[in-house]
This record gives structure tokens, sequence and C-alpha cells, in this order.
């Protein structure tokens, strides 16, 4: 058995298969980038060859003797297959590095091929002609029939780490790891030592041709992310482009309530997002975004795949999900979604609080985790700027959005719909790179290194655009966001500052018919009211400093008067509920409540928990 009859014939199909699945996977633009692709295509033909001989080689191993596994690797090397094995590999490095890297020998070299019947390439004979019955290299690449330059990082960055040498050490199966014998005719540069592993292969974020459903799904998912996640970017912000997507969206959204519901949509979103009008327009996008799919497959069938489109909406999913996240993330740090229990909260017996107000004052009672909660949004916030670290920001994004969706479900928080969508969000962004992920945590397996590719690197103005554009864009929505975390830290958060007004009020005396119990106006502006059945009013109110309070409420305003009376009492009269009210309160002592004064004790001999 020689090694000429050991290599596979080769096969001009699949050569021709191989060049195209890499000329679509890397699209080469100049002359020097298909020369650095028809190099990798060159390295790698032989290395697929050699892989489809091994079967063969392996069975002679078998026919000697023990599997390879049970072999001294002394012995293995000695033995006529690994021999056999060597002159193959030898060989095959020899072509490549002929074809890859011209030789620098005379024109005499040349002639001697010529004499023993070699086959020399027509117009440069320094260079390794292109395999029998093969199509032969671009024209772009045999313009410059002179040296090429080595194929480095430094003329095509894309291919770091993808050099001839990697691609000729990974020719050696991982079976045999030993040095070549002397005997051998590998080039000294492509020696093949013991400690070269396989370079690791570069492979394609997204397969080169998608199946139907891949298309038809990522249409739908196209269109309907883009719609959801338009009015939270940037471009939402430009005067008059907000307005006027807002009146456009209620109109459509309005229009298809009266197609659904038995009545018009009288609540519209005022803090709370599961609200009838949220459901509608959740079906309104769905039914938009499906019409658009089956349309947009109607007329565009015969795309192969849609690449760049993909790359365009994961940079906006990336973008818009990156400032939610860190716009609720500082919200946490800066404690302005959960600031500290007030008066009204700590004076309202623990039965009567509702699920979210229970959640709220377990947030807002421990400062140290409140903002730990907030790193943990707002560092995968910052990962998913940089393509690099956007699996890494998805995958922690996704387990912070799961626990905060399972609190919203659980404490009936009114946001379930947005986080839940927050979460879609990263588990899209995770979509390519799931397999990976459950090969390398799940079945222990290797995994290649993704092509960080981007789709323009071609086009000048792209590539100016992405320097300057994104680090603007970073830049203004970094100060959006910190500039309304202080506003709200200053306005309802911790540093919020106390009304003239703040306490605790009983009412000792009352005129006409009254219910009210107690009165607590909080640092938040919130004007409480407890009456006589424990249950509470809850309105904002706006003090002018000249003894009116405007008391503002959805679908429930009005308008009090007051005056102190001393230190310690005040009296109020006006319209409340359609009913005429005065009242004079007595501002009731500061109490020393246990949940703000127990504290954290290292150590505890008993447990406390009353």
């Amino acid at each position: 058995m020689d090694a000429e009859s050991t290599i596979i014939p080769e096969d001009p199909a699949a050569w021709q298969r191989l060049a195209a699945d890499y000329n679509r996977q890397f699209h080469p633009q100049s002359a020097l980038e298909e020369f650095h692709v028809d190099t990798l295509i060159r390295c790698d033909w032989p290395k697929r060859r050699l892989q489809r001989t091994e079967t063969k080689i392996y069975r002679a191993l078998l026919d000697e003797g023990p599997t390879p596994n049970e072999v001294d690797v002394a012995v293995l090397r000695d033995s006529p297959t690994a021999k056999l094995l060597h002159r193959v590999i030898a060989q095959i490095a020899r072509s490549i590095a002929l074809s890859s890297t011209p030789s620098t020998t005379s024109a005499a070299s040349s002639a001697t091929d010529r004499a023993r019947g070699n086959r020399v390439h027509p117009r440069n004979p320094h260079r390794a002609p292109p395999p029998p019955n093969l199509p032969k290299r671009t024209q772009s690449a045999r313009r410059n029939p002179s040296r090429p330059p080595p194929l480095t990082s430094a003329n095509w960055k894309f291919f770091r780490g993808a050099g001839t040498l990697p691609a000729v050490s990974a020719l050696l199966p991982a079976h045999f790891q030993y040095v070549s014998p002397p005997s051998t005719s590998v080039p000294r540069r492509f020696s093949i030592l013991p400690s070269m592993s396989p370079a690791p292969a570069l492979i394609a974020h997204t397969t080169p041709d998608w199946s139907i459903l891949h298309r038809i799904v990522f249409r739908f998912a196209f269109v309907y992310l883009f719609v959801y996640t338009f009015p939270r970017t940037l471009f939402a912000d430009i005067p008059g482009v907000g307005e006027a997507h807002a009146a456009l969206d209620r109109a459509l959204v309005l229009w298809f309530g009266r197609l659904i519901l038995p009545g018009p949509i009288a609540v519209f979103p005022n803090g709370s997002g599961d609200t009838t009008y949220n459901y509608v327009q959740l079906l309104c996008y769905t039914v938009l975004s499906l019409a658009a799919a089956c349309l947009w497959s109607a007329l565009d069938r015969r795309r192969p795949n849609y690449t760049a489109l993909h790359e365009i909406l994961r940079i906006q999913v990336r973008y818009v999900l990156a400032m939610i996240l860190m716009s609720y993330g500082m919200a946490k740090v800066l404690k302005s979604q959960f600031p500290q229990p007030d008066i009204d909260v700590l004076g309202e017996p623990f039965g009567e609080a509702s699920p979210m107000r229970l959640l709220w004052t377990f947030m807002g009672y421990s400062t140290p985790y409140t903002v730990f909660a907030g790193i943990s949004e707002v560092l995968p916030g910052l990962l998913l700027f940089f393509r690099r670290t956007t699996m890494l920001g998805a995958l922690i994004g996704a387990a912070v959005m799961t626990n905060v969706v399972l609190m919203n479900f659980s404490y009936d928080v009114p946001v379930k719909l947005y986080s839940s969508h927050l979460l879609l969000m990263c588990v899209f962004l995770l979509l390519p790179d799931l397999r990976r992920l459950a090969s390398l945590l799940v079945l222990n397996r290797p995994v290649d290194a993704v092509a960080l590719q981007w789709p323009w690197r071609s086009v000048r103005w792209m590539k100016i655009g992405r320097w300057v554009v994104k680090p603007l864009y970073m830049a203004i929505a970094l100060f959006f966001v910190l500039t309304n975390s202080v506003s709200g830290w200053k306005s309802w958060g911790d540093a919020a500052p106390v009304p003239a007004l703040y306490g605790a009020y009983n009412v000792e005396s009352a005129v006409g018919p009254n219910a009210w119990q107690r009165v607590f106006l909080n640092r938040h502006k919130q004007f409480v009211v407890e009456l006589a059945d424990h249950t509470r009013r809850r309105l904002a109110f706006q003090d002018d400093g000249r003894g009116t309070l405007a008391l503002t409420f959805p679908g429930q305003n009005a308008r009090l008067t007051y005056r102190r009376l001393d230190a310690e009492h005040l009296h109020i009269e006006g319209t409340f509920e359609n009913r005429q009210v005065s009242v004079n309160l007595r501002k009731a002592p500061a109490a020393d409540f246990l949940l703000l004064s127990r504290g954290f004790h290292w150590i505890n001999e008993f447990p406390f928990n009353r």
C-alpha cells in the first residue's frame, strides 16, 4: 500500500461545493481577500481528503493487532501503518506549502520538474499548479503573478489565527500526536510538533442556506420585534417622531379593539403594562406581523437567507435591551424604584398590604440587596453593547429576567407582558449559540469558535459609521439613563426632599359625614387616607405653599385647603370623593418601627422571627 493509492481520489464537484461554501461564508471583496479564501480552500481540501482516508488507515491498524487506544505510543510510531500515515501527511503538507506560499527556488528546479514529468504552473513556475481536473483559481486572485503576501492578521484581520501553519497542524489526527520521522519530506516551517493541536475551526454565525420554516419564522420575528422595539429606541425621542408613532399606534389599536371587543377601550397605559389596551396592542402586533410575514414570503421566496437583516435586528434588540436593563438597574442602584418603606407603609396592617406592596417593601428594606439586583441588570446591559460579549450579556440577562418575570407573576406586578418580552429578547439573542452552549455545558463536548462577521466590512462609510455612530449612540444612551435615574432618585427615591406637611395624622374631630381615621403625607408626595373600614385611598398631592393641596389620581381629582392651627394640629376641608369634608388632624409622634431599628447582627443566639 503506497501513499498515492491511500489518498481518496479528487472529486471536482466536491471542490466546487467547498469553494462555494467558503465564498458564501466570508464574502471576499478584494483580490487579497480572494487569495486568502483560496488559500484556506487549498488547506481545507487535502484535510478533508485525509479525514476520508483515515478510516482505511485505522482499519489497517486494527488488522495488525489491538486497538489504537491500547497500543503503546512507541510501538505505534514504528508500525508500518504509522510510517504510511507519515508519508500521506508529508505529501499533503508539501502540496499545501507549494500552493499557499510560493517557493523561492530558481528556474532550474522548474526545469527539473518538467523533466520529471511533474505538472508546473503555466505562468508562474514558482507556484504549484491547481489540482488536476479542478476549477482554476479566480481571475482576480491571479492578476499578480508575483509572490503574494503571507497570510497574517496584518493583511486581513478576519483570518487571525487561521494561517497556513495552523491549517497544516490541523491535518494531524488526534490519535497520532508525535514528531515526524527524519525520512519525511515535510518542509522545515511545517514541522509537526507534539505540542501542536488542531486549530479551532471558524464557523459562521448563521448557516449559509436557511430552510423554508427558518425564513418564515425570521420574517415574522423581524417585523414583530422591529415594531415592538422601535418606540423604545433613541429615534423615538426625536421631536415629532415619538408623538407621530404614538398617535398612529393608538389609532391602530383602538380600531383593532373595536373589531374584537364588545365596547370601546376606556383605560390607557398609566403605569400598568397589563391593561386591556396592552393586550389588544399585543394581539394587533401579532396579526400585523403574521400578515407582513405572509406577504414577504410571497414576494421574496427565493432568497436563501437573511444574514444581513438578522444582524440588523440583533443590533436593534441588543441596544434596546441594553438601555432597558441599564435603566431598571440604575433605578435599583440609586433606589428610586424600591425606596425605603415610608410611614404610610410602616403604619399599615401587614395583612392589608397588596402582594405588590409586599414585594416593594421587601426590596426597599435592604439597600445592599437592591443595589446587587441593580448591578445584576446593569452588567448585562453594558455587555450587550459589544458583539464579542453579547452571548455573555444575554445569558446573564436571561437569568436575571427569569427571576423578574417570576416575581411579577407571583406578586401580581402589572408589567407581566413587558418583562416577558424582555426575557424573550434575551432568548432571541441566544438562539444562534444554543447548540454550542448545549454541547459545552450539557454534553461536555468541545465547541468551535464563532467568526464574528461584520456583514458590511467592505462598505467604507459603514465602517466609519461603526466607529463614530456607535460610541455616540452609547454616550447618548448612557447620558439619558444616568440623568433619568438621578432625577427619579431625587424625586421619589431615598433622596427625595421631605414635604413640609410630612407625617402621620390622627383624626380628632370632623364636621359632616366622615369616615376618615388617619391621614399620611409621605416623602413621595402621596396623600394617603385610611377609612373606617381600614381601606385606603392613595393620591398624589401637590402643595402650592399657600394652603392648597391638589390631589390627583387617574379618574379621581380633588382640591383641599388646609391651615395650621399650631405645630401639631392641622385643619383640612374641601370636597373628597364627591363629599364635603372638614377635619381636624393631630400629628402622631414619630414611631420607632422595629423593621427599621433591628439592623444586622453577625451573632444571633436565637432566631428573631416576629
